[in-house]
């Protein structure tokens, strides 16, 4: 899932920014968190996210899709 707001950032609205943060990075973190147990328990699993470009490269006035997208790629990392 994911979803994209184009706005310079003194006028993205603060609730775009937190449900884009929301979407495209934070509930990777919940499915994730739900999914490890298993994959313990059954001794294999894999995870896989996309991130897409944005997660090494900016683009203007993107900023909660960026910071989204290189915050996945990250966590991914981890």
């Amino acid at each position: 899932a994911g979803i994209q707001h184009v706005s310079p950032v003194e006028d993205f609205p603060i609730e775009t920014f937190d449900a884009i943060i929301a979407i495209n990075l934070v509930s990777s973190f919940h499915l994730t968190r739900a999914a490890v147990p298993g994959m313990k328990k059954n001794g294999f699993g894999r995870i896989i996210n996309i991130a897409s470009a944005h997660s090494v490269v900016a683009s203007p006035f993107k900023s909660a899709y960026v910071s989204a997208k290189h915050g996945l790629l990250g966590f991914t990392k981890t």
